[in-house]
């Protein structure tokens, strides 16, 4: 009977062990897919002039955690057109999860969409699903209008004003903040 006993239980623990096993390798091989560095770009606005500069901040995190990682770290920066033609590629030095970057928009680039495109060595393995992308547009600005608008304002000045809306963009039907010059 004791026998018996034994058996069942040796049975059991047996049968737990081997499917609390599986269950860990079933965990182990879903999670190695999936990456643990995540990367994000934050821009000084989405909407760009020929001219302007563009200041960029790229953060470089844990995925589990969300922590920044704290070691220093190549990341790739790319700018294509939608002809997916390369208009700017720079590596940065990320340091502690963090690093800064500008570019200049140039004549060359053409008005239009751009694709901000960002990644490590360690994110290149899991294929472009796992790069950062965001969206970008380039306007030009027609030198007529320009002028016409600073010989209006130099003809008829009584104070000179400017507004600078947070984020570079005022939008409507939302509460803005708004600082002034005059």
């Amino acid at each position: 009977m004791i026998k018996q006993f034994i058996s069942t239980i040796m049975m059991f623990c047996v049968t737990v062990t081997l499917s609390v096993a599986q269950d860990i390798d079933n965990w182990m091989e879903a999670n190695e897919k999936n990456p643990v560095e995540k990367i994000y770009i934050h821009t000084d606005s989405e909407n760009y002039f020929t001219g302007d500069t563009v200041y960029f901040k790229i953060y470089l995190t844990d995925s589990r955690s969300g922590q920044l990682i704290p070691r220093a770290e190549n990341v790739y920066f790319k700018l294509t057109d939608d002809a997916e033609n390369q208009a700017i590629q720079m590596v940065l030095l990320c340091v502690n999860g963090q690093a800064s970057g500008s570019f200049v928009i140039t004549e060359r680039l053409k008005p239009g969409s751009y694709l901000i495109q960002a990644y490590t060595n360690y994110l290149f393995n899991f294929g472009p699903d796992s790069h950062f992308y965001k969206q970008i547009s380039v306007s030009r600005i027609s030198p007529s209008s320009q002028t016409s608008q600073v010989s209006a304002r130099e003809g008829n000045m009584v104070a000179d004003v400017e507004f600078f809306p947070e984020g570079g963009v005022l939008l409507d039907n939302v509460t803005n903040v708004v600082a002034f010059k005059a």
